[in-house]
């Protein structure tokens, strides 16, 4: 690994986070969600949380090793001319795909939860405190995405810059 990979990809998970929180607060002002019960914070909307950030630095675990080797690919490639463009290309997908696939994992396992026990609103259950309900999906979340960490890393590889090599017999 090289300082330059590395430095890259630190850089990418901190604008990724900075990028998912926001987003996350956006939803969180135009839903009204009520955050603050008695001057603390509410515990179901921290779980709830949670459920979206722990997934989705799984996720990154799989972006980094892909965004590594994609900048390591890129930096020693004599071919690729607009080096830092393919890079900031690649680390778009890879992080992006982290936060799509964070947000719709909690949103389509809170969908089919309702589904199997009964019709739940988010905001209701946030106003209502139900810290059970989102610990249980929180953890049902984190178990699908360990699940689906593997497709998602061959999904990553699809985005791997092809490089030609010499082939020598």
């Amino acid at each position: 690994m090289d300082k330059q990979s590395i430095f890259f990809s630190i850089l990418a998970v901190i604008i990724a986070t900075i990028i998912l929180f926001v987003g996350l607060s956006y939803y969180t002002r135009s839903r009204k969600m009520q955050i603050v019960d008695e001057m603390q914070l509410n515990k179901s909307y921290l779980i709830w949380l949670l459920g979206i950030i722990l997934p989705f630095f799984v996720y990154c675990g799989a972006s980094v090793q892909a965004s590594e080797t994609t900048i390591e690919t890129i930096i020693h490639a004599k071919e690729i001319n607009d080096t830092f463009f393919q890079i900031l290309y690649r680390l778009v997908i890879y992080f992006g795909l982290a936060i799509v696939l964070a947000v719709s994992s909690n949103y389509l396992i809170f969908k089919l939860f309702g589904i199997i026990i009964g019709g739940r609103s988010l905001i209701v259950e946030l106003e209502n405190s139900n810290t059970s309900l989102f610990l249980v999906l929180m953890l049902i979340n984190l178990f699908f995405s360990f699940s689906i960490i593997n497709p998602f890393k061959d999904l990553l590889n699809w985005y791997l810059p092809q490089i030609a090599t010499n082939f020598i017999y």
